[in-house]
């Protein structure tokens, strides 16, 4: 399948609903997503023209976190502030930031991306090109991660590795000095 077909078998037929997320990656320019690659064969396609297609609806793509920024700026603990920065720990480290109301998404659509934030020079190898990122040392992944290289055990999430810790295994609780 090409990327439009991709769209049209996997993501159309689900939009009944808002929100919806769709793996992958996009940059953005004046809010408008200008490439998806929605499959792993790196094709890049539009997806906010292919859904278009589909649905006779306004399309808003954006990043998950700074949508759930917005959310949290609407209607949660950001109720009433101007501005506000929501920062997500889990899987990897994102983060949201709300300026005059308005979710800031940058130039090309990387503003606030806190997980890509060089945190070790050369440290470890990050999805993103870059080495060292803040997400491949202090996420939920890089505290597994770490665990399993302390054999701690092959897939211990971090709550167990924080339990571990709590427990006062010396080698779980090196992981967290080190993660900050």
């Amino acid at each position: 399948l090409d990327g439009e077909g991709i769209v049209a078998e996997m993501v159309a037929p689900r939009l009944w609903f808002a929100p919806q997320t769709v793996d992958g990656a996009y940059t953005s320019n004046d809010k408008k997503c200008r490439q998806y690659a929605i499959d792993r064969t790196k094709q890049t396609i539009d997806i906010g023209k292919a859904l278009r297609k589909w649905h006779d609806v306004n399309i808003a793509l954006s990043n998950d976190v700074r949508v759930a920024a917005g959310g949290e700026h609407r209607m949660g603990a950001g109720k009433g502030l101007d501005n506000l920065i929501a920062v997500f720990v889990g899987t990897g480290i994102g983060g949201g930031v709300i300026l005059g109301g308005q979710i800031l998404h940058g130039h090309i659509g990387m503003a606030s991306e806190l997980g890509h934030i060089t945190v070790v020079p050369n440290g470890n190898p990050c999805g993103c090109g870059n080495r060292g990122c803040v997400e491949k040392h202090a996420s939920a992944t890089a505290i597994g991660a770490l665990a399993r290289n302390l054999n701690l055990g092959q897939s211990l999430t971090a709550e167990e590795v924080a339990g571990l810790a709590a427990a006062g295994d010396a080698r779980a609780q090196a992981i967290f000095r080190s993660v900050g």
